[in-house]
């Protein structure tokens, strides 16, 4: 039970380093400004989170189901695992939405010229 637990955590690893992909091309087609250094902000979240990710396996690596952490100790791993999730979604949809208005924005020009 448990090596499933710190399964669903390495995967949470997982899709937040697959996150950081989108996050780092946002952030190479983004003009200098506020909104590029929020996405500096969020890169840098993410890997906070992944350390924490790790941190939180490497401590309860031996813990065994049960005992003082009862029910808390399975959910965890499974709200990692979403907030993983979600982190990867939000980043790959900004990634599409900048590119989805860049090309609205040539084609807007093509069209006026």
């Amino acid at each position: 039970m448990n090596l499933l637990l710190n399964g669903l955590i390495i995967i949470g690893v997982c899709i937040l380093l697959a996150s950081l992909v989108p996050a780092h091309h946002l952030i190479a087609q983004l003009p200098r400004g506020r909104i590029k250094r929020n996405w500096y902000i969020m890169r840098a979240l993410i890997i906070v989170s992944i350390a924490g990710y790790l941190g939180y396996t490497v401590i309860n690596w031996n813990q065994r189901f049960g005992g003082q952490h009862g029910i808390g100790h399975c959910l965890v791993p499974l709200v990692f695992l979403l907030g993983a999730c979600f982190v990867y979604l939000v980043n790959s949809f900004a990634l599409e939405t900048a590119q989805f208005i860049r090309r609205l924005s040539v084609l807007e020009v093509e069209t006026i010229t």
